[in-house]
């Protein structure tokens, strides 16, 4: 529930969306950013949405982690739910 944000978003001018893995399908799971997304179209935010990575804390050592793959793949799913909005 984002109703907790309602009386800040008239403020707010940007966003940090955290990125822990981005699946190979495009999916980060451990934020519903389909719904926060519409959340945000209905309030009518139109600022910026910037990725920030948090992956590495949860990688296992000796792992590759392909940091840059990780953000581009997360812009792209915003793009994705931001062109399902239909604006």
């Amino acid at each position: 529930d984002f109703s907790i944000l309602d009386e800040h978003m008239p403020y707010v001018k940007h966003i940090h969306g955290k990125v822990y893995e981005m699946t190979e399908e495009g999916i980060e799971y451990s934020i519903p950013y389909d719904e926060f997304i519409k959340y945000l179209d209905e309030k009518g935010y139109d600022g910026y949405i910037s990725t920030e990575y948090e992956g590495n804390r949860f990688t296992l050592e000796g792992a590759e982690v392909k940091e840059l793959e990780q953000v581009r793949m997360h812009q792209e799913m915003l793009q994705k739910y931001i062109d399902e909005l239909g604006r």
